[in-house]
């Protein structure tokens, strides 16, 4: 008979698809067949080109970066509103033209062009039995191409091509549609019919029956590109779209038409798709955009927002790119709430050379009322429009009102990126604070340059979060270095780590000037919202509240020691909330956080707006907090609308975003505005990372010289806004649409089952020590204890899941996670058995006394279990519970 004695410690004993690639030679155009699309390069464009729909989901401008094709927002069953999409106008919108999938083939390749056929078949309604060919021919070095549509009927009947909408006079459709550039705000349609030319405009649903349409296009004055389509075929009307989420549109639409059997009939167009550029536009036949863009203006004004009674100094660039010298007039005409209230000339009869610009500064009054204001700048040529821009600014009167309250919120950050060895895996810590990232405008990367733009616009205040992982990381690089290898250091006296702690010892500073506020948080980056449910569904509810807890504390001991403040507030990564972390957060000293609108419109309780702060009660534990809600819109113009390609335009995006705060200002005054968002990866992840930092300044110094705004730091803001309501819930769920869907997954819940079968462990350990001395060696770095709660924390932290389908953040989840259960084992090992006796031998059918000596190495007592059992079923299993096992044998 085998006897078994069990010490119980809480301890529950991818395929690539082939790629055709055609000839590449340099000089000349490149075509790749990439499975679901195509790619031509020929130089100076590089288009892709979807096989559904035969839609161009790029087209980028070489030169210049600007990509016509590739910002273009979702629309509904068309998917992404792209340009070159088509339609038979008998069938539901969109149409298989523009939804199915065509198949391939490179008709021809030289050197000089190629030639690119797609075709698909029409399955569905009364154009069933249609075959659709589109040709593509591409030229080497130029900005346009042509394309011929060939709808064939290869059927006995005959098929008409006919609308149910329009009294059937439509037939196929062809339209340039979606986003030029980086921003759709200035993307503007012209056509021309018979010999009448019409720009400017910005039309939502709007046809005009037009027989001879010569050309459409979409262009944008601001960023220099333009898109038009030249049409060789009668027409029958031109309709015009406009939609701030996906973009403009001009369509050409053809008369309804038979195709008889066995026949076929072909539509034929030039696109142009380039920078504004009066040589290649006369090339393709558009002389009338040619000289439109051939005198070009710009404006601006040394102010967004005026005091009613102020001037505005306008400054006019009037540049002349025609061949011939412009003698012209500059007239403005200024509007107010969009009604004109006078028109003024800046400059009469001025002369500007081929080639050069002429400026002007002038002070013009402002219209004697609140609102914005429109300024309309005209180039005028014996009273002929040549060219025009437009330029708005806001008027208020401050002692109307108070003023509009802003939070700044910055979440920057980077995971602890080193193993459990000590060497780090990525850099991003160091590399983002020492690397010149903002040439060359800025030296520096993006934590020193925040500190920079502080520096150049003083009477800013902001709220920083400076993660305690990231200040785990400066400080340790300060201090003693870095180990970027088993074998190599990078040292304190490194001129890049120099510039680390010039960063820290920036934002110390600022901090000791009151022009900022530091934030904390959890010391690595968990979203605890997400966390605390999946480990209390497995069992581990208490260990994980107790993990996020000594995490939380942590951190704040971090933010503490490292940066000499005494924060109030905490970031919650990823904004991921659940009610749970009300009673953490209240224990842990943390008075507030900021969460999404999204988070506000689906809590309860007593609701306002966003632009105040709430006290979240949670009645399961009766705790409180204060909650900040941002404005998600505002937040997101900053964190994803931030093309910018040249300093123009992140001015022109600067002033619209002050625009946006004064309008919010004139509905809100006397409120709270929160934009919170992350502190580095909006300028880095940027097409245009160096203009970045440039609209960042441009917007503080805006928003600086307006009396109607002011920047606070949000300890300041529940001083001047208190919270005078309460919600008694607010949704579990992240910023990404109240979900975990980035974090969860396929193999990222494979990383999450991962953890918690480690979990088990780390939960046996720490269920056997008494919670004084958990407090007392829980921060004690040479503790075991602490070396534990830092692994499973790093094993935890979020941007590992963000992107766990890469083998390295699986890697670094795993390696933690298995020195967490390591660790924790060995400290296990520190209860187990030194013998068993059994006193009068072991009788069938009559009880044992069994003698068990257990030695326990911590210096506390343990609660241990002790079970019982035997191979051959003789002995009764049998538990013992709650033994208390004092320190050494027992």
């Amino acid at each position: 008979m085998k006897i078994s004695l069990l010490l119980i410690i809480g301890l529950l004993i991818t395929v690539l698809s082939p790629v055709a690639l055609y000839v590449v030679a340099q000089d000349q155009i490149v075509v790749s067949d990439k499975g679901s699309f195509v790619v031509v390069d020929n130089g100076v464009l590089r288009i892709e080109f979807l096989k559904q729909g035969v839609r161009a989901r790029s087209w980028l401008i070489k030169s210049s970066s600007l990509d016509l094709a590739a910002n273009s927002g979702s629309r509904g069953d068309m998917g992404r509103s792209y340009p070159l999409w088509d339609w038979l106008t008998n069938q539901p919108w969109p149409g298989e033209l523009c939804l199915n999938t065509y198949t391939f083939k490179l008709v021809e390749k030289s050197s000089s062009k190629a030639v690119l056929e797609f075709s698909t078949n029409i399955t569905q309604g009364d154009v069933a039995g249609l075959t659709v060919k589109k040709t593509i021919v591409v030229y080497y070095g130029k900005y346009y191409l042509d394309i011929v549509v060939t709808i064939e009927n290869p059927t006995s009947k005959s098929i008409t091509i006919r609308d149910t909408f329009y009294d059937g006079k439509l037939g196929y459709t062809f339209a340039w549609a979606g986003v030029l550039g980086n921003s759709g705000l200035n993307d503007l349609q012209a056509w021309k019919y018979n010999d009448i030319t019409i720009t400017d405009k910005k039309e939502h649903f709007v046809r005009d029956d037009v027989t001879n349409l010569k050309w459409i296009a979409v262009y944008d004055a601001e960023e220099g590109c333009i898109a038009a389509i030249i049409i060789h075929n009668k027409t029958a009307a031109v309709w015009r779209e406009a939609d701030p989420n996906w973009g403009t549109e001009v369509r050409v639409e053809f008369p309804s038409t038979t195709v008889g059997a066995g026949k076929k009939i072909s539509y034929v167009f030039n696109v142009y798709g380039g920078p504004i550029d009066a040589r290649y536009l006369s090339e393709i036949g558009l002389q009338e955009m040619a000289r439109r863009f051939s005198i070009i203006v710009r404006a601006t004004t040394d102010k967004v927002v005026y005091t009613l009674g102020e001037k505005a100094e306008l400054t006019v660039n009037v540049t002349n790119n025609g061949a011939e010298d412009l003698r012209a007039d500059v007239k403005v005409d200024v509007y107010l709430k969009g009604v004109l209230k006078y028109s003024t000339y800046i400059a009469e009869d001025v002369t500007v050379a081929s080639g050069q610009t002429y400026r002007i500064s002038k002070y013009v009054d402002l219209p004697a009322g609140e609102g914005i204001v429109t300024f309309i700048v005209k180039v005028l040529e014996d009273d002929t429009e040549l060219s025009s821009i437009f330029i708005r600014a806001g008027v208020a009167d401050p002692s109307k009102r108070k003023p509009l309250y802003i939070a700044f919120v910055w979440h920057h950050h980077q995971a602890p990126n080193f193993y459990p060895n000590g060497v780090y895996h990525g850099l991003w810590a160091f590399v983002h604070t020492y690397e010149n990232e903002f040439s060359p405008y800025y030296e520096g990367g993006a934590y020193l340059v925040h500190t920079y733009i502080h520096e150049q616009v003083p009477e800013i205040k902001d709220n920083d979060h400076l993660s305690p992982s990231l200040l785990y990381q400066w400080h340790q690089a300060i201090t003693e270095g870095y180990k970027t290898s088993p074998y190599s250091k990078v040292k304190p006296d490194d001129p890049r780590v120099q510039r680390v702690k010039e960063a820290l010892n920036n934002y110390k500073q600022l901090y000791m000037e009151g022009r900022i506020e530091i934030l904390t948080s959890f010391f690595a980056h968990p979203i605890a919202g997400y966390e605390i449910n999946y480990f209390s569904s497995k069992g581990f509810g208490d260990t994980i509240y107790r993990i996020l807890k000594w995490e939380l504390l942590y951190g704040k001991k971090i933010t503490e020691e490292v940066t000499g403040a005494k924060p109030e507030g905490a970031w919650t990564p990823e904004m991921f909330w659940d009610m749970k972390l009300v009673k953490l957060y209240n224990e842990s000293g943390v008075r507030y956080t900021v969460l999404c609108s999204q988070h506000f419109y689906q809590s309860r309780g007593d609701k306002g707006t966003i632009y105040e702060p709430y006290v979240v009660e949670d009645k399961d534990s009766g705790r409180t907090i204060i909650v900040f809600f941002r404005d998600q819109g505002l937040s997101d113009w900053i964190g994803f609308n931030n093309n910018m390609p040249d300093v123009s335009s992140a001015e022109e995006n600067a002033r619209n975003y002050v625009l946006a705060l004064f309008e919010l200002y004139m509905d809100n005054p006397g409120k709270l505005v929160v934009i919170a968002l992350d502190g580095e990866n909006w300028m880095l992840m940027a097409r245009f990372p160096s203009t970045t930092p440039v609209f960042l300044r441009k917007m503080w110094e805006y928003i600086a010289s307006a009396e109607v705004f002011r920047t606070v730091t949000l300890n300041e803001a529940l001083k001047i806004v208190p919270p005078r309501r309460v919600l008694t819930y607010i949704p579990t769920g992240s910023w990404i649409g109240l979900t975990a869907s980035q974090w969860t997954g396929g193999v990222k819940d494979q990383l999450w089952s991962y953890v918690a079968d480690k979990m088990s462990t780390i939960d046996a350990y720490l269920s056997l020590m008494p919670n004084e001395y958990f407090n007392q060696q829980a921060f004690n770095t040479s503790s075991r204890l602490y070396e534990v709660l830092r692994a499973i924390s790093i094993a935890l932290d979020s941007d590992y899941y963000w992107y766990g389908e890469y083998e390295g953040n699986q890697k670094v989840i795993k390696m933690w996670a298995d020195k967490a259960e390591e660790l924790a084992l060995s400290e296990l090992g520190k209860v187990k058995i030194i013998s068993v006796n059994v006193e009068g031998g072991i009788r069938e059918g009559e009880e044992a006394l069994f003698k068990v000596a257990v030695k326990n190495e911590f210096q506390y007592n343990v609660v241990i279990s002790l079970k019982f059992s035997s191979d051959d079923g003789i002995i009764e299993a049998k538990t013992f519970s709650d033994i208390n096992v004092p320190p050494g044998e027992s």
